[in-house]
């Protein structure tokens, strides 16, 4: 339902290419869900793949934008078992609307100003306290994901909640875009902050939270609306509005009337991150000047779920090993454990990291 056309994905593609003036931030992990959707989902692949390893290679170079044949899923020889499995039309929908969508990512990608989150969009807080490496390996995966679509994109961090902990601050890549909401500064915030060497573009919590009601703060017209209302109160400052929108609002029906609207108005236009703090030089903070709530301590991913998606990984290499001519699965189960880490598992009372390493073990 939402990759499908009038889908909340499919309208949010159909946005972003009617603003050619913003960045979209990339998770490779949602790429990685469609395109298996693409393939009708199949099983986790025990069998070989050390061979033809050059193929992949030559699928396309890396550039600014993805090549339709990178992201879209090459087909896969059926086996026998396969021939005889009756594909269900729901499952037959869900391949039609990822492959649909997955070239219209293509288009909506193409000449914007991209950043990209470690894979799974992780929890930086979290794992900066309890487990920096595997903050890494999900830099690292994104790395290697982009690299095979043939995406160029800087590294970027941005929580959903707008914070990071002083842990995940000092973790912060020099030359990455790293955005935070101007509710983690105490005092008057500034347009870049810089802690020690770790810069990070304050973003507008304002715009974030949409509009006032009683309609559904993050509906189309309400984000929209805030946006412009936030831009005025900036208007003569020299201040950027730097926005993230809401996750999880609707993109509107029609592209173009989320968009019409500011471009007819002389004082406000889109722009990419790059225009918009251009003459901007970072301001150097203190420490005392950072706030993480309480709230927030609370609602991180669990040493004990880290710990888990530790194990999965442990068990997926071991589980490679085995497999002596499959040199992917490992890979494919780190992407699994990294997906139980990330922000959106917050929320979740199962653990999905658990459930594959019975599946493994």
């Amino acid at each position: 339902r939402d990759l499908g056309a009038g889908g909340r994905l499919f309208r949010m593609l159909e946005t972003g290419a009617e603003m050619p003036d913003l960045t979209w931030a990339i998770d490779p992990a949602l790429i990685d869900a469609v395109r298996n959707l693409a393939e009708g989902n199949p099983a986790r692949n025990l069998a070989p793949t050390d061979e033809g390893e050059e193929e992949p290679e030559e699928s396309g170079s890396q550039s600014a934008s993805p090549s339709a044949s990178a992201l879209l899923p090459s087909p896969s020889p059926s086996t026998d078992t396969d021939a005889e499995k009756a594909i269900d039309e729901e499952a037959e929908a869900a391949q039609k609307a990822a492959t649909v969508w997955l070239g219209r990512l293509e288009d909506a990608l193409a000449g914007h100003n991209l950043i990209a989150l470690p894979y799974a969009d992780p929890d930086l807080s979290a794992l900066a306290t309890t487990d920096p490496d595997l903050l890494a390996t999900a830099r690292e995966h994104t790395a290697q994901a982009l690299a095979e679509l043939g995406i160029k994109a800087t590294s970027a961090v941005a929580p959903p909640t707008g914070y990071l902990d002083r842990a995940a601050v000092n973790l912060l890549e020099p030359g990455a875009v790293n955005l935070v909401s101007d509710r983690m500064f105490r005092g008057t915030t500034p347009v870049i902050a810089d802690l020690d060497g770790h810069q990070m573009i304050v973003t507008s919590s304002g715009a974030a939270a949409g509009g006032p009601g009683p309609n559904d703060p993050i509906d189309a017209i309400s984000v929209r609306q805030r946006l412009v209302a936030e831009a005025a109160l900036l208007r003569g400052s020299g201040k950027p509005l730097v926005a993230v929108l809401p996750d999880g609002w609707h993109p509107p029906q029609s592209a173009a009337s989320f968009v019409t609207p500011w471009n007819k108005a002389a004082w406000i236009s889109s722009s990419t991150l790059d225009e918009a703090l251009a003459g901007h030089q970072p301001t150097s903070i203190t420490a005392d000047k950072l706030r993480y709530p309480r709230r927030e301590m609370k609602a991180e991913i669990s040493t004990d779920r880290i710990d888990t998606a530790n194990e999965l990984i442990g068990a997926g290499e071991m589980l490679q090993r085995i497999l002596t001519h499959n040199d992917e699965v490992a890979s494919d189960i780190v992407n699994e454990a990294l997906t139980s880490t990330s922000y959106s598992a917050r929320k979740d009372d199962a653990d999905p990291a658990a459930d594959a390493l019975s599946q493994v073990s």
